[in-house]
């Protein structure tokens, strides 16, 4: 990533209020080694821009993925929304 990441809460909220700054972060931190299906393993993918997506090119079905967190940030989501709400309490 090219991009110095963030080191405050408000340097993280300007920083990812950008798709593009967003999108880069989930795929430089989910695959480092790059972007791959997360069905088949399969690095042949294309990122279609307009449907912010990857499409597999392995024939199979559930072919386009996003960079989505993984579900098990239950704990990032709780430092987020405790840092967002006033005082650190909802």
């Amino acid at each position: 990533m090219d991009h110095k990441e963030p080191e405050t809460l408000q340097e993280a909220v300007l920083y990812f209020a950008n798709l593009d700054n967003c999108r880069e972060y989930l795929v430089a931190h989910r695959w480092p080694d790059g972007v791959m299906c997360p069905r088949c393993g399969s690095k042949n993918v294309l990122f279609q821009k307009k449907y912010n997506r990857w499409q597999c090119g392995s024939k199979h079905d559930l072919r386009q993925f996003t960079a989505k967190p993984e579900r098990s940030s239950k704990s990032l989501r709780s430092v987020w929304t405790g840092g967002l709400s006033p005082c650190g309490r909802l």
